[in-house]
């Protein structure tokens, strides 16, 4: 009896100290085809590490992680912008494709841009979108 009750503590301690890696470490944006994780920086030098959708979890073991990005087939970009109730900041249009710059309430600290705080960031083209937080780095 002593016995399981050593084990049931040592679980429960366990539960309570992975708990946070969990939760800090689950994904953004859910079913993503692949993902880019930006670890150590807001900008376009962070280092990026590309994952497929089913690889996800492996951002439970990034250290510094603070951004990323989902790419999507097709155009979802209006179900991402209503799904994170996202204020469109500006638009750009390169080529065929548009980008969105927005401040979602639902998302972290975002980085300064254009004089404006952007958190989410939704690129779309004809045969895919790509939803970053807080903006895409390493092209779409």
């Amino acid at each position: 009896m002593r016995f399981c009750k050593i084990v049931l503590l040592f679980l429960g301690c366990l539960a309570v100290s992975l708990a946070p890696v969990y939760l800090t470490g689950t994904t953004v944006f859910e079913g993503g085809e692949t993902y880019t994780f930006y670890l150590n920086s807001k900008s376009s030098s962070a280092q990026m590490v590309r994952v497929d959708g089913a690889e996800s979890w492996k951002k439970l073991f990034l250290t510094d992680c603070v951004g990323e990005s989902a790419t999507y087939s097709g155009q979802c970009a209006q179900e991402i912008l209503s799904r994170y109730r996202a204020e469109v900041r500006f638009t750009e249009r390169v080529g065929d494709v548009m980008s969105y710059y927005c401040y979602s309430p639902m998302l972290g600290e975002g980085i300064a841009l254009c004089g404006s705080e952007i958190n989410l960031h939704v690129a779309e083209s004809a045969a895919q979108t790509v939803a970053g937080t807080p903006v895409i780095f390493g092209g779409y």
